[in-house]
């Protein structure tokens, strides 16, 4: 089937979304779309089909699969940081930019969702904590320089 015949416009009460929904041969693991909400547009990253895990038969699979997350995890990641930049902009004082209660309540949540999805907690929250350190960082750094 068509791509273009595969893309369902879904109408919701804050903005329009796109749901690609991707059949591939047995052996290729499923891809996500990246939803762009501020445009209302749609592009698929990434789109050479990789191998699932569980039937890679070789190491240049696996190396291929982790290398096609690693780029897809960095656009997203690249994302996030849109956030953190529009925070620095909307954060009335640099006092507000770390938020304990904030950070807890996003651990908590990347912990439900890494149990949800069979994700190790012990993989999943030092990532997190050490991500949010970082975007914190970074937002006190946009913060200062925009001041």
């Amino acid at each position: 089937m068509p791509l273009q015949h595969q893309i369902k416009p879904i109408r919701t009460r804050w903005a329009y979304a796109a749901v690609c929904l991707l059949e591939l041969p047995d052996r290729m693991a499923y891809k996500k779309a990246t939803l762009y909400w501020k445009t209302r547009t749609m592009t698929l990253t990434d789109t050479n089909p990789i191998t699932r895990p569980e039937l890679c038969e070789s190491m240049a699979e696996v190396r291929e699969g982790v290398d096609s997350l690693d780029r897809q995890l960095i656009a997203l990641i690249a994302e996030r940081t849109g956030y953190m930049e529009a925070a620095a902009r909307i954060k009335p004082s640099r006092d507000v930019v770390r938020d304990e209660w904030r950070i807890e309540d996003v651990i908590s949540k990347v912990k439900a969702e890494a149990e949800r999805v069979g994700l190790p907690t012990a993989i999943a929250e030092p990532v997190w904590r050490e991500l949010v350190e970082q975007s914190i960082a970074y937002e006190l750094k946009v913060w200062d320089k925009t001041r």
